[in-house]
């Protein structure tokens, strides 16, 4: 079962384990009464790890995020994220993103910038950066595609993610670099030194929609953990 997994998942050190519905999009929301029968492990009973959860696309979202979560859920999840595909002509969208998270418990919101950006018309990767500096209680800015077709590198050079990477710390946030990462491209997404990989299709058995696979977890953590050099 989920639980099952998500408990053996965790015994392989995963420093945050993240809860999505993969076959609602990349960022397909989570229902709520699933998140609430984990709030026992992410009570912080598990050791190390922490725990986030995905909450669809702003522009879908007709309600805030305390009141579609509950307080159990807001409580014992660490961090939240909600995507921005569809909001770039919204003159309003800084705005409406504020709103999502205000009055929120404990769960700190998770900037979402999209490197395929402009085929989804989300903000820029720029826009969303300036925003998350803005914003107290956001530390984190996540990069990923929106579409699943193809890796990061196929809308974004490794010199600009490099780049992007060093504003970022700057703004003293932590990057969370995903996007299909994989074996193959692991090392270069290493070299612009984000805080965290982000990874779901890479750990599963066959697509992204597939169940997670404990050894796959195994050996990227463990290809993780022997990347010592960068190029």
């Amino acid at each position: 079962c989920i639980r099952d997994r998500a408990s053996t998942v965790l015994k392989h050190c995963v420093q945050i384990l993240d809860f999505k519905e993969p076959n609602a999009g990349g960022l397909g929301a989570v229902d709520a009464s699933l998140l609430e029968g984990f709030a026992d492990l992410a009570s912080g009973e598990n050791g190390r790890s922490k725990f986030s959860f995905a909450a669809g696309e702003l522009i879908d979202a007709n309600k805030n995020l305390i009141d579609q979560y509950s307080t159990t859920v807001l409580h014992y999840f660490d961090y939240v994220k909600i995507g921005l595909a569809g909001c770039a002509e919204l003159p309003d969208w800084q705005d409406r993103w504020r709103a999502y998270f205000s009055g929120t418990v404990n769960a700190r919101p998770v900037m979402v910038a999209y490197f395929d950006y402009q085929a989804c018309k989300a903000p820029s990767i720029d826009a969303c950066l300036e925003l998350a500096s803005q914003v107290e209680g956001c530390e984190t800015i996540l990069l990923d595609t929106f579409y699943k077709t193809h890796d990061l590198f196929a809308s974004i050079d490794l010199k600009s993610l490099k780049a992007f990477a060093s504003r970022v710390r700057d703004a003293k946030l932590k990057l969370v670099v995903a996007g299909s990462v994989n074996t193959s491209t692991l090392a270069k997404v290493l070299s612009a030194v984000p805080d965290f990989v982000g990874v779901r299709g890479a750990v599963c058995n066959g697509s992204r929609a597939g169940s997670i696979d404990p050894e796959r977890v195994k050996q990227l953590v463990a290809s993780l953990a022997n990347a010592s050099t960068y190029s």
